[in-house]
């Protein structure tokens, strides 16, 4: 009745409270048998058994042992007024001295034992709420593999609603691979544990990756009782993890893809962390001998390219955000290179990175220098033309003058550079020099059309201007060149008139042959 009045009490609650009843009864009884007093004895007992139980047990099952205590009391007394002829053979049995202390020593040690069990009642119910609560998925099963119970972690993980749908099932049901459970049911009975990863299948027909432990569970004697695993599901960490790979592979593929040179610094000592394969090419070295170089190691530092030159350079651009410079390299064989460097502070895991671009400069530096000497030749060729060369933008402003044109206008290039044609008033005939532009508008080229030039001193010479629409540094231009024609013009116009006269006189001369003849 106790039991079914108050089901969440234990099974030793229910010890104790009979046995402080019946010690309690033991006691009053004796006591009436003297002609003492029973509800002074009660009274003690009572006192006793609910400290006691105060101490020892939960405030509901104190409640439930006194409420039990009471129930026998009363029933103690209805008895006593029905006649105390019942209490003959109490009477009969109670004949030792020292049985009231008896008594209480068996009240005393069956409370005790009471107590013993329910401490250990409550560690076991500490111990269930414990897996009930669990995060992680519990199930044990006996060893056919038929499970016998499951955490509700468990029970939610493979799609369930309750433990019922779960047990008496064989475990190889909740998995994809049914072979590989029962290679692990067996490697479990043979060698006491395992751990590893399965494909699970849930209720909805989903899988998961499941990262289980299994044990096999023994008793005192060291004889197996049933399997208790440990499941944890491990698909989105497993997805995160390939997420994180692929992108780390990307992040190499792209690292290793550029043609700069790059390196991933330490900051606080400028350490070679990590440097791509470009980099590796540029210096030749591998990448593990780079990463125990120091940046000295790798620069020209009998030129002034030293580590705390370098160091400085970092800090730099910790402070500013951004550092360039240029820098002077060196390789395994000593040649050293010219390089452009940029600093950047970056992230990289977490932790703080300095990221170095480094460029080489070989390859510009003797392109530059091609084209310095190009230039300078074709300057050389520019000024030491006889004709007059001029270079023009396509607003018809000088950008560049050659020496034959500053000796024709009386001008320098300074005075000429940045001024228009119109305003300089070199050329003379304006319909020369729409002629000009119509065909440079047209085909892009000019071929020996004539051209008038007053010189300072106001002559007037003849010439014949060829023109080309050139790119120079992308933007379209007018090489312009110009000769002067004027003596070529009179020394033709004197053989002109020369032929001429030598024509008059032959003519003469053949009248007068033929006169001679005739005559």
């Amino acid at each position: 009745g106790l039991r079914e009045a108050s089901p969440t009490a234990s099974l030793s609650t229910l010890w104790t409270a009979l046995a402080a009843a019946l010690g309690a009864f033991l006691g009053m009884t004796f006591a009436a048998s003297r002609g003492e007093g029973v509800w002074d004895t009660a009274v003690v007992g009572y006192l006793v058994v609910i400290m006691l139980s105060g101490l020892l047990l939960r405030r509901g099952e104190t409640v439930l042992l006194a409420c039990a205590c009471v129930s026998v009391t009363l029933a103690f007394v209805w008895v006593q007024q029905t006649g105390r002829a019942h209490y003959a053979a109490a009477d009969a049995l109670i004949t030792c001295r020292d049985l009231d202390s008896m008594i209480v020593g068996v009240t005393v040690l069956v409370l005790g034992f009471s107590a013993y069990l329910e401490a250990a009642n409550r560690e076991l119910r500490i111990k269930n709420l414990a897996i009930e609560s669990a995060v992680n998925a519990m199930a044990m099963a006996d060893l056919r593999g038929a499970v016998r119970y499951a955490n509700p972690a468990a029970v939610a993980l493979w799609g369930y609603e309750s433990l019922s749908e779960i047990v008496g099932r064989d475990v190889l049901s909740f998995v994809t691979s049914p072979e590989n459970a029962a290679a692990v049911l067996a490697e479990t009975a043979r060698s006491g544990a395992w751990r590893g990863e399965l494909i699970a299948r849930r209720r909805d027909g989903r899988t998961l990756t499941i990262e289980t432990t299994t044990s096999l569970v023994v008793d005192e004697r060291g004889q197996p009782v049933c399997l208790l695993g440990t499941f944890l599901d491990i698909t989105e960490r497993l997805a995160a993890q390939a997420a994180i790979a692929e992108r780390e592979h990307s992040y190499r593929e792209i690292f290793n893809s550029v043609q700069d040179a790059i390196f991933v610094h330490d900051p606080r000592d400028g350490a070679f962390l990590d440097a791509n394969n470009a980099a590796l090419t540029m210096y030749g070295h591998d990448r593990d001998a780079i990463r125990a170089l120091s940046i000295a190691e790798i620069s020209a530092v009998d030129e002034g390219y030293t580590q705390e030159r370098a160091l400085g350079n970092l800090q730099r651009a910790l402070a500013e955000g951004e550092a360039r410079f240029d820098w002077r390299g060196r390789r395994p064989d000593g040649e050293t290179f010219w390089c452009e460097v940029r600093l950047t502070p970056s992230s990289i895991g977490g932790e703080g990175r300095v990221l170095a671009v480094v460029r080489d400069m070989r390859a510009q530096r003797a392109a530059e220098a091609a084209v310095r000497e190009s230039e300078e030749m074709l300057r050389t060729i520019f000024d030491a033309s006889p004709f007059v060369m001029v270079m023009s933008g396509m607003d018809s402003r000088f950008v560049a003058v050659n020496q034959t044109f500053t000796s024709f206008a009386g001008l320098s290039a300074e005075e000429a550079v940045g001024r228009p044609f119109a305003e300089i008033g070199v050329w003379r005939n304006e319909e020369h020099g729409r002629a000009l532009r119509a065909a440079l508008d047209a085909t892009g080229r000019a071929d020996l059309l004539p051209m008038e030039a007053r010189d300072p001193h106001g002559q007037v010479h003849h010439g014949e201007c060829t023109a080309r629409v050139v790119q120079l540094r992308g933007q379209p231009h007018v090489l312009t060149i110009w000769q002067d024609v004027t003596a070529r013009r009179a020394a033709e116009f004197a053989l002109e008139q020369a032929v001429k006269r030598l024509e008059a006189t032959n003519a003469e001369l053949e009248r007068f042959t033929y006169t001679v003849s005739h005559d």
